[in-house]
């Protein structure tokens, strides 16, 4: 009786734990507490708890009703026996994620009291049938069991089970999450209204081949299309950067369009894209972040003139890569930017750079010459080793 506070993830993967006493003491529960739990069946939880976070098969919460306001993220996430959830109306928020991966879960009704919902809260509900939000509800609508804001200009979560979708046209954001592991989406029209695609928005929609983005589009989250089964893409004018992982393990995206407003392309935004054998870089691109091109299947490079860094690993084990042109604006160019890289066998760096990485050229076996510009002052650790076939280097006397 003497403990108040279960902290978060108190018991979390306690996955042997069949049932628990919870005292009249305790007055909260933290996040994760019982995530993982996937034994317990039943929990009772007394009237002192002013927030909830348990795991179990079925859970009915409604004593006392006024005192439960908040559902915290992740609060039942891999609760895989989870089959049915009573939403009681004194709650006014639930966190992201809050019921994602539930796999047992059927339905979910959002009582009129809730004012927040955070993202992906029903993905990975691969047995989820119903998403219903009552009518009096001043914050949230359902349409053919996709989650929208009253208004229908935010798309919050879409049904996982979804295979074809067309959304109205008043949709103007596609939230965070909103189709993330809906694996047997094949096919979804958007509408010309639409400007932003949020972060993980199709992530692992593996059905998913082909998407027509609308013109109208200025931005595409991080990991929005991450393991998706896109083939082709074009960018839309009004996007000027690629964020981090937005196409990353897009194993079969082959051709990929870049307009030449786009700046800056982020951190593995095509990585392991194996079927991706060429791209014409954007002629305004500024900046290639940490392996945003690394073990992918391209033969050539030609970075733009306009380009002044050259991130860690950008480049890094394109084992196909046989021709790399780097553009005469290009400052420094990082660690690990062509490791492995090895069918390379010739490379120029020019006199823009002053600094190459460690690691730079590592591991480019068949690699025979290279030759550094008279701007460079620092070489990295490592910055040629298991070159094995480098015969001629010159290096500059700008070199300390």
């Amino acid at each position: 009786e003497t403990v108040t506070t279960i902290g978060s993830s108190a018991f979390y993967n306690c996955t042997e734990l069949t049932s628990i006493n919870i005292p009249n003491s305790v007055t909260k529960i933290g996040s994760y507490a019982f995530q993982f739990c996937e034994a317990i069946t039943a929990i009772t939880i007394p009237e002192s708890i002013k927030q909830h976070i348990p795991s179990l098969l079925r859970i009915s919460i409604h004593k006392p009703a006024n005192t439960i306001t908040e559902i915290k993220a992740n609060a039942f996430q891999y609760c895989r026996a989870l089959a049915s959830i009573s939403i009681p109306n004194s709650v006014i928020s639930i966190g992201d994620y809050a019921f994602s991966d539930c796999s047992a879960l059927t339905s979910i009704r959002i009582p009129e009291s809730v004012t927040t919902i955070g993202a992906g809260i029903v993905t990975g509900c691969t047995n989820l049938t119903e998403i219903q939000v009552e009518a009096g509800n001043p914050a949230y609508s359902a349409v053919d069991n996709i989650l929208y804001d009253k208004e229908q200009t935010t798309l919050i979560q879409c049904l996982p089970s979804k295979t074809s979708v067309s959304l109205p046209a008043t949709v103007t954001v596609i939230g965070s999450s909103a189709f993330n592991n809906c694996t047997g989406l094949t096919s979804i029209t958007l509408p010309q209204s639409l400007t932003t695609i949020g972060d993980r928005a199709f992530w692992n929609c593996t059905s998913l081949t082909s998407i027509d983005i609308p013109r109208s589009v200025s931005a595409i989250g991080e990991s929005a299309f991450f393991n998706s089964g896109l083939t082709s893409i074009s960018i839309p004018e009004a996007v000027t950067n690629i964020g981090n992982s937005t196409f990353s393990n897009c194993g079969y995206l082959a051709s990929v369009t870049l307009h030449d407003g786009i700046t800056h392309i982020g951190e593995q935004a095509f990585a392991f894209c194996s079927q991706l054998n060429a791209i014409e870089l954007p002629q305004n691109l500024a900046s290639i972040g940490k392996s945003a091109f690394a073990n992918i299947g391209l033969t050539t490079v030609i970075i733009p003139d306009k380009v002044t860094t050259i991130g860690k690993n950008a480049f890094g084990r394109c084992s196909g890569l046989t021709s790399v042109t780097i553009g005469n604006s290009v400052k420094e160019i990082r660690q690990g930017a062509f490791y492995g890289c090895n069918r390379l066998t010739t490379i120029i760096i020019p006199n823009s750079v002053t600094t190459l990485g460690n690691e730079v050229f590592s591991g480019c076996r068949n690699l025979e010459s290279a030759t550094i510009g008279n701007s460079v002052i620092g070489i990295g650790e490592y910055a040629f080793s298991e070159c094995e076939k480098l015969t001629t280097v010159i290096i500059p006397n700008s070199v300390k």
